[in-house]
């Protein structure tokens, strides 16, 4: 019997002094799956139907598995949360303190394991992120849709051999799908291949994959390429750039919610190219408005039900509890924040409205609120008592 394998990828960058995130400090409970002032990411996880699993949960990491059976106690749908990089922070420690932004690899190839080692043949495969984990679910789903998963063999090798090669499949693709970045990936797999802490990753071909086709990826506010450049021939290149913004015809929807009111230069909006089985939409709030990650998450909650809504109930098919396992309530109403007014250090960085193509889809949560007129959450600064956005598409 086939089954749904869910993979979701946390992570938000909201703070000026340190772009691997800035959250609410409060750890998530791993009985109830998280708590309020999470993201729509953890959330979603936590309204999953189906059983933790004790052995999967490593709130130090952060990581937590679930796995719903049928009566016969087949499995018919099983989910990974991860906020960070789990038991490979290793593989990040070793190289070179991150210089190439491992980090960020490292997240792709803990999803690239978990699925490849519980996949089967005829399995339905969903992705979800927000922030640094969009650009995890986008990419991930890119080197699967691409290349495929590793066959059943390599991906039941050890742990730390799983993810060196993982890592391996992961540069292997990029260096056939972007020219600028090949000699960059030839040094990185230089560096892999002789540094003594690495084991030596198996040499990668065509028959060591085999095919997967992703039922969905569903994202919130997917920013730019994460903005991790490095430099070769005294260029800047962003090593984490999306090298391919059209949704694989082997991926069967793209669900994207985006914040119209963030003005972050550094937080620029990656958005799928136009495609019938991509839907984007905007959604009042800056960033993590959309994405949640505050205490008062009446914004964020509004594109976490639409995001819920398409995996639910379109042949995606996502199997929920009745009800979510903390409140869950749209409100366009709600704060919006603006952390480029409350904290003056992202001036430095650039601040100023998106642009956006003439046809994207605004969300009836923009034209209630503006219909509302809420005051806005401005800190210190003060109140704004009407919400009248300058920066909608044109129509």
């Amino acid at each position: 019997m086939s089954k749904t394998i869910v993979f979701c990828a946390d992570g938000t960058w909201n703070g000026p002094e340190d772009p691997a995130g800035k959250g609410d400090g409060v750890p998530p409970d791993a009985a109830a799956g998280c708590q309020p002032g999470l993201t729509n990411v953890c959330k979603l996880f936590a309204w999953l139907d189906g059983n933790m699993l004790p052995e999967g949960n490593d709130w130090g990491g952060v990581e937590m598995e679930k796995a719903l059976a049928d009566a016969n106690g087949t499995p018919i749908q099983i989910a990974k949360y991860i906020h960070g990089v789990g038991n490979s922070q290793q593989l990040v420690d070793k190289v070179a303190g991150g210089a190439f932004g491992v980090g960020v690899v490292a997240r792709i190839a803990r999803g690239y394991t978990y699925i490849s080692r519980n996949f089967e043949p005829g399995d339905s495969i969903v992705i979800v992120g927000f922030s640094r984990g969009a650009y995890t679910a986008r990419a991930l789903a890119g080197l699967i849709a691409g290349q495929g998963l590793l066959r059943p063999e390599l991906a039941a090798i050890d742990d730390q051999n799983r993810y060196d090669t993982a890592v391996a499949a992961w540069y292997r693709w990029r260096h056939g799908h972007d020219t600028t970045f090949q000699k960059i990936a030839d040094g990185v797999m230089e560096f892999l291949t002789i540094h003594t802490a690495f084991s030596n990753p198996e040499p990668l071909d065509a028959d060591s994959f085999v095919d997967a086709k992703i039922a969905a990826v569903a994202v919130w506010d997917t920013v730019g390429s994460l903005g991790i450049p490095i430099y070769y021939q005294g260029s800047a290149i962003d090593l984490f750039r999306f090298c391919d913004l059209n949704l694989s015809p082997d991926i069967g929807l793209g669900v994207h919610a985006v914040s119209l009111d963030e003005q972050r230069r550094p937080f620029e909006p990656t958005l799928w190219n136009p495609n019938p089985n991509v839907t984007q939409a905007l959604f009042p709030g800056g960033h993590c408005d959309v994405g949640g990650g505050y205490p008062d998450h009446g914004l964020s909650d509004g594109p976490l039900l639409w995001v819920a809504d398409r995996l639910q109930h379109t042949d995606v098919g996502l199997k929920f509890a009745l009800h979510p396992p903390v409140d869950v309530q749209s409100d366009p109403l709600g704060p919006r924040h603006r952390e480029w007014v409350e904290d003056r250090a992202w001036l430095a960085a650039g601040v100023g409205p998106r642009a956006f193509p003439a046809d994207m889809v605004v969300n009836d949560n923009i034209r209630q609120r503006m219909n509302g007129q809420p005051e806005d959450l401005f800190g210190a600064n003060g109140q704004q008592p009407i919400y009248s956005p300058g920066n909608l598409p044109a129509r």
